[in-house]
């Protein structure tokens, strides 16, 4: 059972979809199939076991196990569990749900990841991983080096198709790579939500603040339109979006965006809230996720780098800003 250092709800997502994919990828090994087993790959998360470092302070390893709350500041840098056979060859195992997880594990703490942070892991030479494991005790899916550089050009942007091609797999057509509306919108709410806003926000900062006062929500708006297809009927106004600005003090600003109401599925955020120093050019992006349990929603974070981190349950509803400014500032 989980220790209480992470929180439950966040590792409570579906992950039916990309077991369907990586199943018929394996049943047969089409192109085709490949292509669809990649686009689940780059919608759906993982669970990742991880460990803390040896070295902590005496006061944080007292506030983890009475699971008191500790800011993003406070943790130290988790270490991925590698899985090790008998040839010493290293691999990073990787979770499709909470239901695929070994019934008997020890492991302090799991943390919910995007496909990219398993290949971040994948590609430290330190590590020597041989291979990404998906569901080590069922599927037990290895994904090999050249794969997993195929996914690596995927994850920085290039068309599945190509990459592909590319890589000798033929071409393949993109009506092949086949998700159900609900399950793209689903993709398209976190790929903006967690990717590219965040993203968006930590590479302009102050621009960032001053482009979002002036076009208010139409900038969110166009980063969700840009991320539909033809096929699929775009459905989100303006409206759809509030975005509220507040000034608290000269060095400090906070940006709250109500997301849209529509299409909350598990894993989308029901808003955004942006935290900007302008004195020390510090900016911070934290969100408030929906779990699957509607009711146990979660407050997280995207770094600068990129990655998402769930921080616990998320505040009641209306003391969301407070939460958040307290976190900042300490």
């Amino acid at each position: 059972m989980e220790k209480k250092f992470v929180n439950e709800a966040a590792l409570n997502f579906d992950g039916k979809p990309m077991e369907a994919a990586m199943q018929a990828y394996l049943n047969e090994k089409s192109p085709a199939n490949m292509a669809t087993f990649m686009q689940g790959l780059m919608a759906s998360r993982f669970l990742v076991p991880v460990e803390f470092p040896k070295q902590m302070s005496k006061e944080l390893v007292e506030k983890l196990k009475k699971g008191e709350k500790v800011t993003p500041q406070e943790l130290p840098r988790m270490l991925p569990i590698l899985l090790r056979n008998k040839q010493n060859e290293h691999f990073v195992p990787a979770y499709t749900s909470r239901e695929q997880l070994p019934k008997d594990h020890n492991y302090v703490a799991i943390m919910p990841v995007a496909f990219k942070d398993v290949i971040r892991v994948a590609q430290v030479k330190e590590y020597k991983v041989k291979a990404i494991c998906l569901n080590p005790q069922t599927t037990n899916m290895l994904l090999s080096d050249k794969f997993i550089a195929m996914m690596d050009s995927v994850c920085k942007g290039e068309a599945i198709a190509d990459v592909m091609e590319k890589h000798g797999f033929g071409k393949v057509q993109s009506q092949k790579i086949t998700m159900t509306v609900e399950q793209f919108h689903a993709f398209a709410r976190r790929n903006v939500e967690l990717g590219i806003l965040p993203k968006y926000v930590f590479d302009n900062k102050e621009t960032f603040v001053d482009t979002l006062e002036e076009k208010g929500s139409q900038m969110i708006l166009d980063m969700y339109k840009a991320t539909y297809r033809a096929n699929i009927p775009f459905p989100y106004e303006a409206d759809d979006i509030d975005v509220m600005m507040l000034a608290i003090r000269d060095d400090l600003t906070i940006v709250s965006i109500g997301l849209p109401a529509k299409n909350v599925y598990e894993g989308a955020c029901s808003s955004a809230y942006v935290v900007w120093n302008p004195e020390t050019k510090e900016i911070q992006y934290f969100v408030i996720e929906n779990a699957k349990d509607k009711e146990g929603c979660v407050l997280g974070q995207v770094t600068s780098e990129g990655k998402y981190q769930p921080l616990g349950e998320a505040p009641a509803q209306g003391s969301e800003m407070t939460t958040i400014l307290e976190m900042f500032d300490k």
